[in-house]
């Protein structure tokens, strides 16, 4: 599953993730396992609550921070100011005018959420493990038709779109 995930970041423009996945899970969101290049990396992050040292993004990518606080540029780290109340509008136009034309939105469930209930997804790939953990977030409930269900080594990947 890590290797399919890093070969669909390469072939995105860009991809998004919330304060809290940088905050919490300090990834990499780069596509190591993969040939190919690294896509640009979103952080939506309201607040500018993440610090810059809590970032463990690959130094060769572009970074964007979606925030209501400020626009600027700092250690090769592009800050972009919108208004959340109007974020989708707000998003979409500053990605048009950067030529990002596909994202791949890994999370976090909240992430999830907002761009699931906008109506701004065209597929979606969940990978399930057999593995178990302590603790857990409840996934988001995913409206659509499933396309597709596999099996990668001990995982399953459902693949679904939206309902038309």
């Amino acid at each position: 599953s890590q290797i399919f995930s890093h070969k669909w970041r390469t072939e995105v423009d860009a991809i998004l993730v919330g304060a809290n996945t940088v905050r919490i899970d300090k990834p990499q969101l780069d596509s190591r396992f993969w040939p190919g290049k690294n896509p640009t990396v979103i952080v939506l992050d309201k607040r500018l609550d993440t610090r810059e040292k809590e970032y463990q993004f690959n130094k060769d990518v572009n970074v964007l921070v979606f925030n209501e606080v400020e626009s600027k540029i700092n250690n090769a780290i592009e800050y972009v100011k919108i208004d959340f109340n109007q974020w989708q509008k707000e998003l979409c136009s500053a990605l048009l005018m950067r030529k990002i034309q596909s994202v791949l939105v890994e999370g976090g469930a909240k992430t999830l959420n907002y761009f699931i209930q906008a109506g701004l997804w065209d597929e979606c790939r969940v990978f399930t493990s057999q593995e178990t953990k302590n603790w857990s977030i409840d996934a988001p409930t995913i409206p659509g038709v499933i396309k597709e269900k596999l099996t990668i080594g001990s995982d399953s990947l459902t693949i679904t779109t939206p309902q038309i």
